[in-house]
């Protein structure tokens, strides 16, 4: 029975990591085509990667929060799209370009990210 929990402790612990690793890549490899695309600077690199850590962990807490049933469907959709509009926010400031110049951007990180 030792066995049997200290392998199934194991195997958490690795995937905790692993799915730690992939949120990372993820975040990273978001940032740096940002940064090479808009010609970020490494201070505004930094700020990005930041907030878009905070941004994945908001939206992760969300759909923890919906699963739980501490909040419903509807707020959580209205939770999203103010956390959404509050990172494009931040995207416009730092590349200085705006929303409708960003979406392409955006359209191909969403592909790319997707294979990550």
């Amino acid at each position: 029975m030792k066995k049997i929990t200290l392998l199934f402790a194991f195997f958490c612990i690795c995937g905790i990591g692993y799915s730690q690793k992939v949120y990372e890549k993820r975040v990273n490899h978001f940032t740096d085509a940002a940064a090479s695309t808009y010609k970020l600077n490494e201070e505004q690199t930094k700020e990005l990667r930041t907030a878009r850590t905070t941004y994945l962990k908001t939206l992760a807490s969300l759909d923890e929060q919906t699963k739980k049933e501490q909040i419903t469907l509807e707020e959580k959709q209205t939770k999203t799209k103010q956390v959404n509009k509050e990172f494009k926010e931040l995207m416009v400031k730092l590349t200085g370009q705006n929303e409708k110049e960003l979406e392409p951007f955006f359209t191909r990180m969403r592909e790319e990210l997707k294979n990550l």
